[in-house]
Protein backbone atom coordinates (compact mmCIF):
# COMPACT_ATOMS: atom_id res chain seq x y z
CA UNK A 1 0.00 0.00 0.00
CA UNK A 2 1.30 3.54 -0.53
CA UNK A 3 0.30 6.00 1.82
CA UNK A 4 1.28 9.93 1.58
CA UNK A 5 1.45 12.32 4.18
CA UNK A 6 0.37 15.48 2.76
CA UNK A 7 2.47 17.98 4.52
CA UNK A 8 4.60 20.52 2.93
CA UNK A 9 3.26 23.01 0.27
CA UNK A 10 5.00 20.80 -2.63
CA UNK A 11 2.85 17.34 -1.76
CA UNK A 12 -0.40 19.81 -1.61
CA UNK A 13 0.21 20.84 -4.74
CA UNK A 14 0.75 17.75 -5.94
CA UNK A 15 -2.01 16.34 -4.31
CA UNK A 16 -4.50 19.26 -5.65
CA UNK A 17 -3.26 18.69 -9.40
CA UNK A 18 -4.07 14.77 -9.23
CA UNK A 19 -7.59 15.25 -7.55
CA UNK A 20 -8.20 17.37 -9.63
CA UNK A 21 -8.41 15.24 -12.74
CA UNK A 22 -10.32 12.51 -10.77
CA UNK A 23 -14.49 12.28 -11.47
CA UNK A 24 -15.03 10.04 -8.40
CA UNK A 25 -13.16 9.80 -5.29
CA UNK A 26 -13.46 9.13 -2.08
CA UNK A 27 -12.69 10.67 1.33
CA UNK A 28 -12.89 9.95 5.21
CA UNK A 29 -12.25 12.14 8.10
CA UNK A 30 -10.59 11.64 11.46
CA UNK A 31 -11.61 13.18 14.81
CA UNK A 32 -11.00 13.25 18.19
CA UNK A 33 -14.18 11.20 19.03
CA UNK A 34 -16.87 9.33 17.67
CA UNK A 35 -19.50 11.68 18.70
CA UNK A 36 -20.02 14.27 16.10
CA UNK A 37 -21.09 17.00 18.36
CA UNK A 38 -17.50 16.23 20.62
CA UNK A 39 -15.16 15.87 18.10
CA UNK A 40 -12.84 18.03 16.70
CA UNK A 41 -11.46 17.50 13.15
CA UNK A 42 -7.83 15.89 12.96
CA UNK A 43 -7.44 15.74 9.45
CA UNK A 44 -8.88 13.71 6.04
CA UNK A 45 -7.83 11.10 3.99
CA UNK A 46 -8.09 11.31 0.11
CA UNK A 47 -8.33 7.85 -2.09
CA UNK A 48 -9.16 7.08 -5.97
CA UNK A 49 -7.08 4.13 -6.30
CA UNK A 50 -7.10 0.94 -4.24
CA UNK A 51 -4.45 0.74 -1.50
CA UNK A 52 -2.73 4.30 -2.13
CA UNK A 53 -4.38 7.49 -0.26
CA UNK A 54 -3.50 10.99 0.48
CA UNK A 55 -3.69 12.07 4.22
CA UNK A 56 -3.99 15.57 5.25
CA UNK A 57 -3.01 16.59 8.82
CA UNK A 58 -4.73 19.56 10.16
CA UNK A 59 -4.34 19.96 13.36
CA UNK A 60 -0.91 21.14 14.69
CA UNK A 61 -1.38 20.65 18.29
CA UNK A 62 -2.43 16.93 17.90
CA UNK A 63 -0.28 13.94 19.61
CA UNK A 64 -0.47 10.78 17.50
CA UNK A 65 -0.10 8.08 19.19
Amino acid sequence: AKYILVNTHDLFNDFLEKIKQRKEFVFDTETTSISAMEADLVGISFSWKSEEAYYIFLRKNYKIY
